[in-house]
């Protein structure tokens, strides 16, 4: 994902309606917006997706934890339109366990 082609959504994700639970400053990410990220059947989810996780990476806010990562994992593997290959997967939920703080 190419996170620096995206503006910042940080006035518009309540109102989008983006589910996410703030930490002290840091945002937990919920797997919803994770996984619509790669979801293109959902391109409006997608865009709305790639705005908000853009911020938090320019912010170095988001969190996501263990249980999330692994919730992810069985979805995109499985229940995506186009499911990831379990290689894909798993470079794709390390780049975002480097990407996120993980709790």
């Amino acid at each position: 994902m190419n996170w620096s082609r995206l503006p910042s959504p940080e006035s518009r994700a309540a109102e989008r309606g983006i589910g996410m639970i703030c930490m002290r400053g840091r945002v937990l990410i919920d797997a919803n917006v994770l996984v619509y990220a790669y979801d293109a059947t959902e391109p409006e989810k997608q865009r709305r997706a790639l705005d908000l996780l853009h911020g938090l990476a320019e912010r170095e806010a988001g969190v996501v934890s263990t249980q999330i990562m692994a919730g992810m994992s069985v979805v995109l593997t499985r229940e995506l339109s186009s499911p990831l290959s379990v290689e894909q997967a798993v470079r794709s939920l390390t780049r975002h366990m480097r990407t996120w703080q993980v709790v």
